[in-house]
């Protein structure tokens, strides 16, 4: 079976390297592709933490702010697979180096392992990479799996499954997001399993105390309703639009602030045609505007402290994005039906911090109860949002204390 999954690596790779002829993605995966030639020189082994893409590390930076904080003479090195997630973060101050990870082949991974000589491994989510493991193991280097969530539907719990199922026996330690997913680990024989929760509510809330202003976006919107749409994709902006066309001239003290997910020239351009009369970030020409296109990367988080509505998108795709960037901020929030992987915007249906919808006519009655039943009713639901993500904050704290504990870290962290 390695050989099966190695190949299909090796396919993988190749396919990447030919759509590099005209995906600038692409290129910039094959380049990241390329192993390090030499070996690289810390004052000590470094703790290695990957992640996806840009999602993951969300998860991710809590642990590292919190090994920092209580040794900040650990060097750390960050990898993702994704170019999106590495061009975000390959700036990030509290990391020594900011890295591709090499394609799952044993000898891309030794020659990595042989450059970097990380002491630790830590992986976040699903990044469960079978001969990186291997490697690693031979090698007897502590390894890491962090708010991980697993399904009944996935590989590893499959008759057929066992030797990817194996790969998870070989986790030092494996911290998950719920206690299904420890159930589900225990059948298949994986011991080592703590139930932590999920670190991005740590990292919300961390956002939340920082509460850091955008004097912009506070201008744009003065004393008006804001509606905040963010991560959206051209499904969801059909909705929003659909919706804004009809009902913005009945709610003149409203305003829609939309943060596409992806910032291509042609998105954008959709997006303007869309919603007539919306005005560019980048254009500072916003001040009278009623809807605004923040065409600049890495301020979502922080616009949403201004939203008094939140939509999240991506819930009519592979799935919706963050949920808990808006409700930590005690803001309701509203989004598409593909959210039934995702265990935060369940728990925020069921604690009345949020509404998902599916057609029209129920994305119509969402923003006409928010708005037509006034501010008792937003506030309620907001207040239950914000709630929500308080009380599940601490798995940050309960996966550093166990990280203490074994015996491999405790002259690290």
């Amino acid at each position: 079976m390695r050989q099966l999954y190695t190949l299909g690596v090796r396919i993988y790779g190749a396919a990447i390297r030919i759509a590099a002829l005209w995906n600038p993605k692409a290129k910039r995966r094959t380049e990241g592709n390329r192993a390090p030639t030499a070996k690289h020189t810390f004052h000590s082994r470094p703790l290695w933490i990957h992640c996806a893409s840009t999602g993951e590390f969300e998860q991710g930076r809590p642990l590292i702010e919190g090994i920092k904080k209580a040794r900040p003479d650990t060097p750390v090195l960050l990898s993702f697979f994704s170019p999106s997630g590495y061009e975000m973060r390959k700036d990030y101050p509290l990391a020594d180096f900011v890295v591709y990870m090499p394609l799952d082949t044993s000898g891309r991974i030794r020659k990595f392992l042989d450059a970097y000589q990380p002491s630790t491994a830590v992986f976040v989510k699903y990044e469960i990479w079978h001969n990186c493991l291997r490697e690693l193991g031979k090698r007897d280097i502590p390894t890491y799996l962090v708010s991980a969530k697993f399904r009944a539907d996935q590989i590893y719990f499959k008759p057929y499954g066992k030797w990817f199922a194996q790969s998870l026996k070989g986790f030092t330690r494996i911290f998950t997001q719920n206690i299904e997913s420890k159930t589900l680990l225990d059948k298949i024989g994986c011991r080592r399993v703590d139930v932590a929760g999920d670190t991005r509510f740590d990292r919300v809330a961390e956002i939340a105390e920082i509460n850091e202003a955008v004097p912009e976006m506070a201008e744009f919107k003065g004393n008006s309703i804001l509606i905040a749409a963010g991560s959206t994709w051209p499904k969801d902006e059909e909705f929003i639009a659909r919706w804004w066309s009809k009902k913005a001239e009945d709610h003149p003290n409203v305003k829609l602030l939309l943060v596409p997910h992806e910032l291509s020239a042609g998105h954008i351009s959709e997006m303007k045609k869309r919603f007539p009369g919306a005005v560019l970030w980048s254009s500072d020409n916003y001040h009278s505007a009623k809807a605004l296109i923040l065409d600049r990367m890495g301020l979502l988080s922080r616009m949403y402290r201004y939203a008094d509505i939140a939509y999240v998108g991506g819930g009519f795709g592979a799935g919706i994005h963050n949920v808990l960037e808006p409700a930590v901020f005690g803001c309701p929030v509203i989004f598409g039906p593909r959210h039934e992987k995702f265990d935060e915007a369940k728990g925020l249906i069921s604690a009345g911090g949020a509404f998902d919808f599916s057609s029209h006519e129920g994305f119509d009655k969402i923003m006409d109860s928010l708005l037509a039943e006034g501010v008792p009713f937003r506030e309620k639901a907001g207040r239950m949002a914000g709630t929500f993500v308080q009380s599940n904050r601490g798995a940050t704290a309960k996966i550093l204390a166990a990280l203490k504990e074994e015996k491999q870290l405790k002259s690290r962290i």
